[in-house]
């Protein structure tokens, strides 16, 4: 079982980018498993249904979700760029900040 926190993933990521370590798809997948059966949302403290939120979105390359879809194998530095650009939300969460972002446009 793979379970680290975002400090953790970045030392292991700086520990590993020298010798371009990727991660395959499966790793991925159970690393935001596992974060997210350890973590809840970063706003209202729920547990269920999280899902990562970039604080960001012009800096965002990727989605969390494509990376375990689409790729497989996936630079472990990269993983890591793009999952700290991130916030775990709920849906509820996230479904407030994006109705929020099209209400800020709109007005």
């Amino acid at each position: 079982m793979v379970c680290f926190n975002k400090k953790q993933l970045k030392h292991y990521c700086e520990w590993h980018k020298e010798i371009g370590l990727s991660l395959k798809s499966k790793t991925i997948r159970e690393i935001l498993r596992n974060y997210k059966n350890e973590h809840c949302c970063e706003r209202c403290g729920a547990k269920e249904n999280l899902t990562f939120h970039h604080t960001k979105p012009e800096l965002k390359k990727y989605e969390i979700c494509d990376l375990r879809r689409k790729f497989d194998k996936f630079p472990l530095h990269l993983f890591i760029k793009e999952l700290n650009q991130c916030e775990l939300l709920c849906d509820k969460c996230h479904k407030e900040v994006e109705q929020n972002k099209l209400s800020n446009i709109t007005n």
